[in-house]
């Protein structure tokens, strides 16, 4: 699980890796609010490995303009998340264990 912020010119951005070198992984998205309410549950699928780099809005534009958590479920994965100020300057989101 990762905290993100789209609000305010702030943008998350996310890469996700398939780190199983013999199998394809669905990877399953929940995203939540501010409050905790599901706005969206999804999932993408990474070759093996594979990875997947996007920026939140881009990807989701339903996290357009709010902040939260995203949440993934699968195996073998491993995710980075990076959040950028309007100025371009970012940082590193770590990621929470639930």
């Amino acid at each position: 699980m990762l905290p993100f912020d789209n609000t305010q010119g702030l943008v998350t951005a996310l890469a996700a890796v398939n780190e199983d070198g013999s199998e394809a992984l669905q990877l399953g998205i929940v995203i939540r609010d501010e409050n905790g309410q599901t706005f969206l549950n999804t999932s993408v699928s990474l070759a093996p490995h594979n990875r997947q780099v996007f920026v939140m809005p881009d990807q989701f534009p339903a996290s357009k303009d709010q902040r939260g958590t995203i949440e993934f479920s699968g195996s073998h994965f491993s995710v980075l998340g990076l959040r950028f100020n309007p100025l371009g300057a970012f940082t590193s989101i770590t990621p929470l264990s639930k």
